[in-house]
């Protein structure tokens, strides 16, 4: 199964120069709930704004330089992107969608779920 997550704000943005631009501890909280012990997949600019590999979920990075990673981050190149659905979309695992833009714009459409928080104000962003 694969599922899209995102917290968005009142006029659509979700960050800014790849970053959050707000902080509700409940969002995090929910997110890190909602994901945990489950596989997520992200951007490389996504990835880098983070201190490293969510504890608790398998990390898939897309990225066209998978030696920029290591560890226990497992990386999927982004031509890769049609097997690493197809391997979900037939499992009771469940792959979640996590980001960025250009993440949530090119694969929305794999999503058999989209889970949003609704952030209500608006912020400058993208």
């Amino acid at each position: 199964m694969i599922k899209l997550i995102a917290a968005i704000a009142d006029n659509g943005v979700i960050g800014h120069n790849d970053e959050l631009v707000w902080s509700y501890p409940e969002d995090l909280k929910h997110f890190k709930d909602t994901t945990m012990n489950q596989s997520i997949l992200m951007g490389s600019k996504t990835y880098d704004g983070l201190p490293g590999a969510l504890p608790g979920r398998t990390t898939y990075v897309l990225t066209r330089d998978t030696s920029k990673y290591s560890n226990n981050t497992k990386i999927t190149a982004i031509s890769d992107a049609l097997e690493l659905f197809k391997k979900f979309k037939s499992s009771k695992d469940i792959l979640y969608i996590s980001g960025g833009k250009s993440i949530y714009n090119n694969f929305h459409q794999f999503a058999d779920e989209m889970i949003i928080t609704h952030i209500n104000e608006q912020y400058e962003g993208n």
